[in-house]
């Protein structure tokens, strides 16, 4: 008797610690985000964009506002180099690895200073 009673204790237990396990293992999406090394640089200075803070994101789509094709890449760091002077405002898209869009606000920008 007393072994049966012990049965249905343990098997809700081993059913809400599986839930508990792939609740925590299924990455829930944080926000887009990065910093950048400068936000007022001069004509054809490199910038470095950093999106570590973007959680646990996997590909990040970056927009500079200045004309060149979008960048899509696997990499937290990116560089950039700006040809006019001007306010750019660069955007990021940061996605989890599962494609999801990470966060509420789905974009993250910066606005940087060319002159």
């Amino acid at each position: 008797m007393l072994a049966t009673n012990m049965n249905k204790a343990i098997y809700p237990l081993i059913i809400l610690s599986f839930i508990a396990f792939f609740t925590t293992s299924c990455s829930k999406p944080t926000e887009s985000c990065f910093t950048c090394s400068q936000k007022t640089i001069t004509r054809d200075s490199m910038i470095t964009f950093d999106a570590s803070c973007s959680g646990n994101a996997s590909y990040f789509a970056w927009n500079f506002g200045d004309d060149t094709n979008d960048t899509t890449t696997t990499s937290l760091k990116i560089k950039h180099k700006f040809a006019k002077t001007g306010q750019f405002i660069v955007k990021l898209v940061a996605k989890r690895k599962d494609g999801v869009t990470m966060g509420k606000d789905t974009k993250a920008s910066e606005m940087i200073t060319v002159y």
